[in-house]
């Protein structure tokens, strides 16, 4: 049974840098013009997550948030990967074991 979790939004400003934190995520806005999600900030999103130890279903809500928040600012290759990270929560068949979900940082540091 799932159950119903609340997000904690914070948002402050300083001059023209507006930042937003919703759950683990943090989004900057500088004036109107937001800056994009880039592969280093989904590299240091998915070393946070490990941080806390390895855990399948945390992994694949945290990068169906990042999606969410992110979708229109990936490329395709991190959209690839993001996807997949969130499948892992359907099952066995789909889930990625500690040691291959390193490597999929590795190769997003590699692009």
């Amino acid at each position: 049974m799932a159950t119903k979790q609340s997000l904690q939004v914070q948002s402050w400003r300083v001059g023209e840098l507006e930042s937003w934190r919703v759950g683990e995520l943090e989004s900057w806005r500088v004036g109107e013009l937001e800056i994009m999600y880039s592969k280093a900030d989904l590299v240091m999103d998915l070393e946070r997550i490990l941080a806390r130890g390895f855990d399948v279903l945390r992994i694949s809500k945290v990068a169906f948030e990042i999606y969410q928040d992110h979708g229109l600012e990936i490329t395709a290759s991190m959209d690839q990967t993001l996807l997949t990270l969130v499948a892992m929560e359907e099952g066995k068949e789909f889930e990625l074991t500690e040691s291959e979900f390193l490597a999929l940082i590795s190769k997003i540091k590699a692009m």
